[in-house]
C-alpha cells in the first residue's frame, strides 16, 4: 500500500512518541466533545506489541474513550512476548471480547505500526520490526485526508484477517500473554498473508 499524501509527515524522537500521540487522540475526544457526538466509534489498531507508545496512550486514555463509548479493535504481534518478566500485559479495557487479534508470523512484521481513528484521521508509525521506544522515527499524522485513512483502514483488514483470535488471553484486569505463548503461523491465512500491504514510510 503506499499513502500518496504527504500528511503530516514528520521526525518524532523517541522520548516524545507517547506524548504526540496523546495529543493526537486528546484532539479528536475534544472534537467530538465540542461537536457533541454522542454516537459510538471504533479505533483500529496495529501495534508492535503493548509496549509500544501507541498502546500506552490509548491506555492512559481509557476512562475518557469509555466515556464516549469509543471502542478499540487491535492487532498486536507477539515480538516482545518474551520480554518484561515473560509476558506482556495489555490493559483489559482497552479491548472486549472479539477485539484483539495477535500475529506471530514474520512475514507481518514489516508493516507499520497504525491507528485509524476515523474516516479522515490516521497516524501511521514505524515498521513493526523497529522498537518505537529505541529510536527516532518517521511518523505521519493525517487529519482531514479520507484517501489515507481508507488505505489505512485496508491495511488494518488485511492485519486483521490474516490474525488470530486474542479473546482466551483477555481477561478482567489485564490481557497477559505468558513467555511460552506461541500461534502456529500455518494456521494464519495464506491469500491474507500474501496480500498484506506495507505504508510507505520505510526508513
Amino acid at each position: 500500500m503506499r499513502l500518496t499524501t504527504p500528511a503530516g509527515l514528520m521526525v518524532v524522537k523517541k522520548e516524545e512518541k507517547e506524548g504526540k500521540l496523546g495529543q493526537f487522540v486528546d484532539k479528536y475526544l475534544a472534537a467530538r466533545q465540542a461537536a457533541g457526538i454522542t454516537a459510538p466509534a471504533c479505533l483500529l489498531l496495529v501495534a508492535r506489541s503493548a509496549e509500544s507508545p501507541v498502546v500506552r496512550a490509548l491506555a492512559a486514555r481509557s476512562d475518557a474513550l469509555e466515556a464516549q463509548g469509543i471502542l478499540v479493535r487491535a492487532v498486536l504481534t507477539l515480538i516482545d512476548h518474551t520480554e518484561f518478566g515473560g509476558s506482556v500485559q495489555v490493559p483489559g479495557r482497552l479491548v472486549g471480547e472479539g477485539m484483539l487479534r495477535l500475529v506471530s508470523d514474520a512475514r507481518l512484521y514489516e508493516a507499520h505500526e497504525q491507528l485509524v481513528i476515523d474516516a479522515e484521521t490516521t497516524w501511521v508509525g514505524d515498521c513493526m520490526r523497529r522498537e518505537p521506544g529505541k529510536r527516532d522515527s518517521y511518523e505521519r499524522f493525517a487529519e482531514g485526508c479520507r484517501e489515507t485513512a481508507r488505505l489505512t483502514a485496508r491495511a488494518f483488514d488485511r492485519m486483521w484477517s490474516a490474525g488470530v483470535s486474542g479473546d482466551h488471553l483477555i481477561g478482567s484486569a489485564v490481557i497477559q500473554i505468558a513467555s511460552d505463548s506461541t500461534i502456529d503461523p500455518s494456521s494464519l491465512p495464506e491469500a491474507s498473508i500474501s496480500a498484506t500491504a506495507t505504508v510507505s514510510t520505510r526508513h
